[in-house]
């Protein structure tokens, strides 16, 4: 009997509708289906709460949703990416990285882009307000550049819709205080807020004067212009600050999806949110227009109500069978436009009434639509679900590793299986082997050339296996970096399981050639196998010197020097959980991107003399096998142990890689002479394996306090976390000095 492969969704986009589906699938998920979100960062900035946020009435932290960390929760695959296009015949996607997915069932809630936005617009001024997120960063720039007073306050918004009045309230409210800043709302119509009653828009008028914000109606087409603004007769509004808030417009790969669209671009549906002409598309929100609703407005209120419903549909869809139910949009809706000062214009069937009673009803309705997404906070961390950790399996990365013990005992302990010293020892062509336990192996190949080689792979610890790949090819390199040594080839290994596609091996391929392009390796080629669970891994080959850097010869009085933070694992851990805030995340991902290149530099010019990479087997693991080649002692400052943001907050609720239980045993050599606050939490990162960890080295006193004291290093954030101490039979090997002590 042929085994029934499961089916596959893709949910493109964390829009407001597509939040539902995530939230209904944490409670009730959908067995035996592979099912993944497609978003192009892994939060998603709440609109209903920027201008209070910029008006300085929320923390920016109170008005994002972490949709990576809602697709943990819901067990749903997450790509940080964007659809770039879609062919609804062959049902699969491309997306801007270069990857390709296939979908049985696909929903599509990826909003809209600026309308009347030039593509190639010149000015570094102006800020489109679509997307959000990643306009918001350079909003924030820009206020606080005016009230320091290093840029022009003229601001310019342009466009008369309930984004564009928002922000002229929100920005009046953030530039209280600065008397000069001079705020201007520019519209191509004759009327601003469009959609709304004559008396309606005649009120928001009489505010936006009454805030001391001018505006200018009727210009026709608005257009960028090196100064500012140009318009349809000709005139120039001047900015350094311009605010493009138009209207939506879609996105132009939707013409050639081979999906039904509407006269200016937009998909067109059913009321059942599916694409017309296809029974796999649905949409939702700004991406699509009801055909019989084609003067629903494209507002927030309408996308949220669609959620229940797209969510329905797609379980329907998915099963092959059900009646798809209809969405019923509401003829009217209260529209609640904050301006800034704690106040809020209420619009409902033309009436219209403004104040604080208002905007806290705005405010109960947007933190009660965050709170239902539950976006990870430190305040509200559960630490893990041993139920969800079990279904999760091991973590990946290099906490997969095989136990040391178990290694120990198989290659060096068993009977018969000590390694012997190759024939090529005693010729002088090997220099370091198995049997010496160190990071990489070097053999002198023909015309006297020393090579240094290493192999490595683990499992995938996220769900983009380019970004898997990326980091996997840049851990597998450090071993060559930790031996003062310089990669120049690689050979690929990648194991995919049997239901695994070509565009799964495309994404390792083309993740491990961003990384070695970049550290200047050529891959040579490679070897492809079905596995149960994704793996890749490399060997690679490298350039070494006549005095390489080894794993032996710390000497005492050595200060022990860490290049990069710890807690790769227990973020990793957190972050398949659902526990791991995307900045966290971020900080995790850019250290593991970094390579040991200019650490193992540095080392090599300060005279180290002994170094190793941090990887699986922990900080305190790597540091034993250091120090048990160099046949010294060691003691590490808890205290000083530099951890990655959210590391030690994490740990501190449970979580933890679950690789570090088979580093416990590593404790029966440590010794821990105080007990005081950072015991516990210096210990989690002591047994935390890492990912693309960084570099330790034993640097002689006098360079290893000038390595500190110098100018940081690109790549590296240098820390001296102990010192090597004369070796003693009757001591643990690691002392732990937890800063406690008097």
């Amino acid at each position: 009997m042929t085994r029934k492969l499961p089916r596959k969704l893709v949910l493109a986009g964390g829009g407001h509708a597509q939040l539902a589906v995530l939230r209904s699938l944490i409670m009730a998920p959908i067995p035996g289906n592979e099912i993944t979100l497609v978003n192009p960062h892994r939060e998603t900035f709440y609109s209903g709460m920027l201008p209070g946020m910029l008006a300085g009435l929320f923390p920016r932290d109170a008005c994002t949703i972490d949709v990576a960390a809602l697709a943990a929760r819901a067990r749903v695959r997450f790509l940080e990416d964007a659809v770039a296009a879609v062919d609804s015949g062959e049902r699969t996607i491309r997306l801007v990285s270069g990857a390709n997915l296939d979908f049985d069932v696909l929903s599509l809630d990826i909003g809209a882009r600026m309308q009347d936005m030039p593509d190639g617009a010149t000015n570094p001024g102006i800020i489109p307000v679509r997307p959000l997120t990643s306009a918001l960063t350079r909003i924030q720039h820009a206020v606080a550049e005016i009230r320091a007073g290093t840029r022009d306050p003229e601001l310019l918004v342009i466009g008369g819709g309930a984004a564009g009045v928002e922000l002229a309230f929100a920005f009046r409210a953030a530039l209280r205080d600065v008397p000069e800043a001079n705020i201007s709302l520019l519209q191509s119509a004759s009327q601003v807020l469009p959609d709304v009653s004559r008396a309606a828009q005649q009120r928001a008028l009489d505010l936006l004067e009454q805030y001391g914000i001018e505006v200018r109606r009727g210009l026709g087409r608005l257009e960028p212009d090196a100064s500012g603004v140009r318009t349809a007769a000709g005139e120039i509004f001047r900015g350094q600050t311009i605010l493009w808030a138009t209207g939506a417009a879609p996105f132009s790969w939707l013409p050639t999806s081979g999906l039904v669209t509407t006269a200016d671009g937009f998909l067109l549906t059913g009321r059942d949110l599916r694409c017309r002409g296809t029974d796999s598309v649905f949409a939702a929100g700004d991406t699509a227009q009801i055909d019989q609703f084609p003067m629903t407005p494209r507002s927030g209120v309408h996308a949220v109500r669609q959620g229940p419903v797209l969510n329905q549909n797609l379980r329907a869809a998915m099963r092959g069978r059900g009646r798809l139910q209809p969405y019923r949009p509401q003829k009217d809706f209260l529209r609640l436009l904050s301006t800034g000062d704690g106040r809020a214009l209420a619009i409902y069937r033309g009436r219209t009434r403004h104040g604080k009673i208002w905007w806290q009803l705005k405010k109960q309705i947007d933190t009660r639509f965050l709170s239902q997404h539950r976006p990870p906070r430190v305040d509200s961390f559960t630490g893990p679900d041993p139920r969800m950790q079990e279904e999760m399996g091991d973590c990946g990365g290099c906490s997969a590793k095989v136990a040391p013990e178990i290694l120990d005992q198989a290659i060096f302990k068993s009977t018969g299986n000590e390694p012997s010293d190759p024939t090529g020892r005693e010729q002088g062509r090997v220099t370091i082997t198995l049997a010496d336990r160190d990071d990489a192996a070097i053999f002198t190949a023909a015309a006297n050339r020393r090579v240094v080689v290493t192999t490595d792979a683990f499992p995938p610890f996220a769900d983009d296996l380019a970004l898997v790949a990326e980091i996997g090819a840049i851990n597998a390199a450090s071993d060559i970096y930790a031996m003062g040594a310089t990669p120049r080839q690689a050979l690929v290994l990648a194991g995919l399981p049997a239901q695994g596609t070509a565009n799964d091996l495309a994404a390792l391929q083309r993740g491990a050639q961003k990384a070695f392009a970049e550290l200047g390796v050529e891959i040579l080629g490679g070897h492809s196998v079905k596995v149960e669970t994704p793996l890749i891994g490399f060997t690679v080959f490298g350039e070494i010197g006549d005095d390489p850097l080894t794993k032996g010869g710390a000497q005492p009085g050595d200060l022990l020097v860490l290049s990069k933070p710890l807690g790769t694992g227990i973020l990793l851990a957190a972050a398949r959980g659902g526990e791991c805030p995307a900045n966290w995340w971020a900080s995790s991902i850019a250290s593991m991107r970094q390579s040991n290149a200019s650490a193992a530099e540095v080392f090599r010019q300060t005279g180290a003399h002994a170094c190793t990479d941090i990887s699986g087997f922990g900080l305190l693991g790597h540091a034993l096998e250091m120090l048990a080649a160099g046949e010294v002692r060691a003691r590490l400052d808890l205290a000083k142990l530099p951890a990655l943001p959210g590391a030690r907050e994490l740990a501190a609720v449970g979580w933890s890689a679950t690789g570090s239980e088979a580093l416990q045993p590593y404790l029966e050599e440590v010794e821990l002479e105080a007990k005081g606050v950072h015991a516990a939490g210096g210990i989690a990162l002591l047994l935390d394996p890492q990912t693309s960890g960084g570099l330790l080295a034993a640097v002689p006193p006098e360079k290893a306090v000038g390595l500190i004291q110098a100018d940081p290093i690109e790549g590296t954030d240098f820390q001296i976390i102990g010192e090597v101490l004369p070796a003693s039979f009757q001591s643990p090997r690691v002392i732990l000095d937890d800063g406690a002590r008097a």
